[in-house]
């Protein structure tokens, strides 16, 4: 197991989502960019929801509040995913646009009968 050692906590300043990544600008000049499949609620979001973010505290993680998504900028710098499964953040709401937009963007997996 790697332990990552930090002199000081990171801190994200300024959050982009484009192309597929997710792009975060940290205080100290570095920038940040992962793939948003690592994240699936951010993946699989409407725009509106991605565009809907805030640092937390003085910017050690950034939230989602409409997808219940928490992600910690020290996780982001070892490269951590999200453990959450594919279908994490569709609304549950029945009849919701939006989860019937997203319910078929989802790969279709068809298993051979027995």
């Amino acid at each position: 197991m790697t332990t990552l050692i930090l002199d000081r906590e990171p801190a994200a300043c300024k959050i982009t989502i484009r192309s597929e990544k997710l792009i975060v600008d940290l205080a100290d000049g570095q920038t940040l960019v992962v793939p948003l499949e690592w994240y699936p609620r951010l993946a699989y979001a409407a725009p509106r929801e991605r565009q809907n973010w805030i640092l937390l505290g003085k910017g050690y993680a950034i939230e989602w509040p409409d997808l219940d998504e928490h992600i910690g900028v020290a996780s982001l710098l070892a490269g951590h995913r999200s453990g959450d499964s594919m279908t994490a953040g569709i609304s549950p709401v029945p009849g919701d646009p939006a989860l019937i937009e997203r319910r078929y963007r989802w790969p279709v997996i068809k298993w051979a009968g027995v």
